[in-house]
């Protein structure tokens, strides 16, 4: 007698069915022409976009993230050598789709919004034809009824008054407006799945995170993909459902974003998340070191005239920085931040007369500085320096490494030959690098290498005072990192004072003693930086601080979004000048000014607000100090 035949196994009905990739990516590999043979850049990637997921792609400049995306849609220039598989869903392999399909795929079912909008974007066209030509170029409408869409997609976006500003060129917008453009185009033919390359990097953390919270809201309305390309770790802990880590070329590691974080697995991934770990708080004794005044603003103004017409008639003036009083002390760090046009590089540059103040008087070590003569101000120079937010604008690309550092030797010291090569080794050796660099032109140095050269260049005439414009703004974690290690431990062995002005808040609360929050041109917060990260006061304050990207899953929390953007310096408005974005502002904040006024207990902190810690502070996000 046979046996029974054995049962079919049954389908368990309660698992979830897992959808089918939107995107598939297989064994990619881009190689460039290197002498006789070839360069492997990005070499054997896989990886999955899921419908409706974020999926983040990190990892440190030129690990091969940036190429990645481009080669989805084919868009790495020539002439690199692409091979492997990309599946679109509904598109098939699109390496091996004929041009004029894959045309209908960019643009169309895949929208790309690039790392720098003013780059992306033609500078000699309005957003608003440029919008409308990409509606055009995918749904066969006429100009009128794409014009239209243009203004429909710049409402989704959120840009204020739209319809005005699609006339806009592009160099009439702020980064943050031009980003939201750059995205509007992205979506202009309705597309499933948005590679988004580092989006957000260098934008204040008010712009960032509405700049996230609209692309969370897209994906919500419209079920759009996103891989998100960036070297934030905090904005993929936030904002990523998995995420793939790239090194070298490789995707040497992916995870579920809450598993990645509580467990990575691979070295690389570790020393990427240990990058985060703060520094010691600023209370940790440091204050002990700091003593009387050396530098000191009061009623500092600075005003620019604007012209415009044939005849450069003037039509308002710009108050980019308004009666501010500050002091830095000898062998503090003093930070200031606030977003773009907030007055902070303005400011510090009136400190050290490269901009030269409207009013006010800035007196250094027990001198006016604004009373000094050039010839007596030169000779004063060498105790003050800058290090420059872009280190490669800041360098002379035809002078070299060792050319450029030792200029300000030859400038203050006048010493002989073989005593600046000396002292070049010996400054390139204080900053982390090697001093044989001396010999290389800034083309051949990193983003990071650069910094440390500016750094180096700005310790060659032994200054009393740095100030430090944004020196991390764009630098990866790691890097990041390094250079605010280099900069904690100079001002430690060195005795510096340091003025650093960054919108880092991370990066703030690990050098800073005192921080400084500015806002269209005014101190509305003047704290301890302990005080300032775990009591703020001003609403503003608040806002900044719940808005920083926190790099721990489990700690996603409700933020305050600030509407907009600042106002316009040339027209400020009545009253206080945060009342129009403030979340708790009252009708007294539109006609009243705020002063600047001693809030608490000895060391009390300085506010400029009516309300003063009426924010519910649940939101800030304090910062973790080891």
């Amino acid at each position: 007698m046979n046996p029974a035949p054995a049962p079919a196994p049954r389908e368990d009905a309660s698992a979830p069915a897992v959808p089918a990739p939107l995107l598939e990516i297989r064994d990619l590999e881009v190689s460039f022409p290197q002498g006789d043979g070839w360069l492997r850049v990005v070499r054997g990637v896989s990886l999955d976009v899921a419908p409706g997921e974020i999926a983040g792609l990190v990892g440190e400049s030129g690990s091969g993230k940036t190429l990645t995306a481009l080669s989805i849609l084919r868009l790495v220039p020539p002439p690199a050598r692409v091979s492997g598989r990309i599946r679109l869903a509904g598109a098939g392999d699109l390496l091996a789709l004929p041009e004029r399909e894959l045309r209908r795929v960019r643009g169309g079912r895949v929208g790309f919004i690039f790392q720098e909008p003013m780059s992306a974007l033609n500078p000699v066209y309005t957003i608003g034809f440029q919008i409308a030509e990409a509606v055009r170029a995918h749904r066969g409408i006429s100009r009128k009824e794409a014009l239209g869409e243009a203004v429909r997609l710049l409402d989704r976006v959120a840009l204020a008054d739209a319809r005005r500003r699609i006339g806009d060129y592009p160099h009439q917008l702020s980064g943050g407006q031009r980003q939201r453009v750059g995205i509007a185009m992205a979506l202009a033919s309705g597309p499933d799945l948005l590679l988004a390359d580092e989006p957000t990097t260098a934008l204040d953390v008010t712009l960032q995170a509405q700049i996230l919270e609209l692309l969370d809201g897209l994906r919500a309305d419209l079920g759009l993909s996103v891989l998100l390309i960036t070297h934030d770790l905090g904005i993929v802990a936030e904002r990523c459902d998995r995420v793939a880590v790239m090194h070298q070329g490789e995707i040497v590691e992916e995870a579920e974003v809450g598993e990645l974080f509580a467990a990575p697995r691979h070295g690389y991934t570790r020393a990427l998340l240990g990058a985060l770990t703060p520094g010691p708080s600023p209370a940790s004794g440091r204050g002990e070191k700091v003593s009387d005044s050396l530098a000191s603003v009061r009623q500092l103004s600075k005003t620019f005239p604007v012209r415009r017409g044939l005849f450069r008639k003037q039509l308002g003036t710009v108050r980019a920085v308004d009666r501010v009083d500050l002091e830095i002390r000898r062998g503090e760090c003093l930070a200031l931040v606030g977003e773009s046009g907030s007055g902070k590089t303005t400011l510090g540059r009136c400190l050290i007369r490269l901009i030269e103040p409207t009013s006010g008087s800035v007196v250094f070590d027990g001198e006016d500085l604004l009373a000094l003569r050039p010839r007596e101000l030169r000779a004063r120079r060498r105790r003050f320096q800058m290090v420059f937010q872009d280190p490669w604008g800041s360098l002379d690309p035809r002078q070299r490494v060792g050319s450029i550092v030792a200029e300000p030797l030859d400038v203050h010291e006048r010493i002989p030959r073989a005593e600046i090569d000396r002292r070049v080794a010996e400054l390139l050796t204080a900053v982390g690098l090697d001093p044989a660099f001396a010999a290389r032109g800034p083309h051949q140095l990193s983003g990071g290498q650069r910094q440390r050269v500016g750094i180096a260049r700005a310790l060659a005439a032994g200054p009393d005072l740095l100030v430090a414009d944004e020196p991390v703004s764009a630098l990866d974690v790691s890097i990041r990192s390094q250079i605010l290690d280099l900069l904690a431990g100079l001002r430690e062995r060195l005795g510096l004072s340091l003025l650093f002005v960054s919108h880092d808040l991370t990066a703030v609360a690990r050098l800073a003693d005192r921080v400084a929050v500015l806002y269209l041109g005014r101190i509305v917060e003047l704290a301890a930086a302990a005080d300032l990260f775990h009591r703020p006061l001003h609403p503003y304050s608040v806002s900044l601080l719940s808005a920083e990207p926190v790099a721990d899953p489990r700690r996603r929390r409700e933020r305050i979004v600030l509407p907009g953007e600042p106002p316009s310096p040339l027209a400020p408005p009545p009253g206080c000048p945060f009342h129009p974005r403030c979340p708790i502002a009252r009708a007294r904040c539109a006609v009243e000014t705020p002063l600047l006024a001693a809030v608490g207990e000895a060391p009390a902190s300085f506010v400029a607000c009516f309300y003063p810690g009426e924010l519910n502070a649940k939101n800030v996000n304090p910062v973790e100090r080891a």
